[in-house]
């Protein structure tokens, strides 16, 4: 079976197609194609296959295209890998893999791996009034219309399923949640004994919750002078961190004598997962609102399969998908920076005076990853939804 995978949102080497979805499928003899119109830098080009027949991958810049140009080049691509399933990101690759259809007169399956909303805010960033409401309505239809063309689903979350389940309840889906090849994690044994290695990843924003981390750190390391802290921040750069809009730059300067902040940047995934294996607490404070409450963080369940604490904003999506999220760390509704810091000061006090309090959310998080939240058990059903997929 020949199976492409469309991009038009995603690079070649994300971590749940490259290193999850189309691994598996090549471990299964399957002949597999990745079409991508991101162009990757080179060094984040990690295979991490190990002897296992690696995808083709091919990957444009559609940023050279006008759109329409961009669909007929991505269309161009797939017919060159001679798909009978094509799996699909976005509504625009559902676009192209359509338009591949209809030039080549193939009877290829088109399937939509559905992991964002759409329309989303950051779709509608920027517009007001009737502008913001005739772009919405647009690209309303137009997910009306991508849903229409796919043969099948994938679904990453629960809520971002029921528009397609309620539209489409008759056409195959299979629920593939973003849980980890446990095997990519290297956790490390280093308990906080000499310094609380604190990690941050991800968009440095308010919306992403960012500056509260800041200010939480700071008050953290204040208010316990004789405790030292490393505060790993990953996914963004030195300059970005300084001159983006996370007004972080205070903390960046910081004469806290007891306070470390290592600026880590984008990390390719493999050398992403060594590095969150070294840190001893997590951090999401994402701000809740009408559409991130109904979006499940990836992350968390790395952070789980590198068995430590994390502190979260109570998102109804994490209640849905991780019910014993209450037995792994703290989830903030209210008063996120008190109720963060308190936390912190609670968990680190009972620790020093022998307490089991981190202890037993680490084991409880690292048995959950072991047990329940891994790609060990759901890969095959991925693999067989695919490759009978008719």
């Amino acid at each position: 079976m020949n199976v492409t995978f469309a991009l038009f949102t995603h690079y070649i080497h994300d971590d749940r197609i490259w290193f999850h979805q189309a691994k598996e499928l090549c471990k299964a003899n399957c002949n597999v194609s990745i079409v991508s119109a991101l162009k990757e830098e080179e060094h984040y080009n990690e295979d991490g296959f190990h002897n296992i027949a690696k995808p083709h991958a091919i990957s444009f810049d559609h940023t050279e295209f006008h759109r329409k140009d961009a669909f007929g080049k991505m269309a161009g691509l797939i017919g060159e890998t001679g798909p009978d399933i094509i799996i699909c990101d976005s509504p625009l690759a559902i676009i192209s893999a359509t338009k591949f259809k209809k030039n080549r007169k193939s009877n290829a399956k088109i399937i939509y791996d559905v992991t964002e909303w759409y329309p989303s805010k950051k779709n509608l960033f920027g517009l007001k009034g009737v502008r913001k409401l005739v772009k919405h309505i647009t690209l309303s239809i137009l997910n009306y219309y991508i849903g229409f063309k796919s043969d099948g689903f994938i679904f990453g979350e629960y809520y971002k399923a029921q528009p397609f389940l309620h539209r489409h309840p008759k056409k195959p889906y299979i629920f593939l949640p973003y849980y980890p090849d446990l095997s990519y994690i290297k956790k490390s044994n280093d308990n906080p004994d000499e310094c609380w290695k604190l990690c941050y990843c991800g968009n440095t924003t308010e919306e992403k919750g960012f500056p509260a981390v800041c200010r939480i750190i700071e008050k953290l390391a204040t208010q316990m002078p004789g405790i030292n802290f490393n505060f790993n921040i990953i996914g963004t750069s030195d300059k970005q961190l300084l001159h983006g809009d996370c007004n972080a730059a205070s903390l960046s300067k910081s004469d806290i004598s007891n306070l470390n902040i290592n600026i880590l940047g984008r990390l390719p995934f493999i050398s992403f997962c060594n590095e969150i294996g070294t840190n001893h607490v997590f951090f999401d404070l994402r701000q809740i609102d009408r559409e991130n409450t109904k979006c499940l963080p990836i992350k968390l369940f790395y952070y789980m399969a590198c068995g430590r604490p994390v502190i979260y904003s109570n998102l109804m999506a994490i209640k849905q998908g991780v019910p014993e999220y209450s037995e792994i760390g703290k989830f903030i509704s209210q008063d996120v920076e008190n109720e963060a810091v308190t936390f912190l000061k609670t968990l680190i006090t009972d620790y020093i005076e022998g307490g089991t309090m981190y202890q037993d959310m680490s084991d409880k998080a690292m048995t959950l990853a072991n047990e329940k939240y891994n790609w060990d058990n759901i890969k095959q059903n991925f693999v067989a939804f695919i490759t009978n997929f008719k």
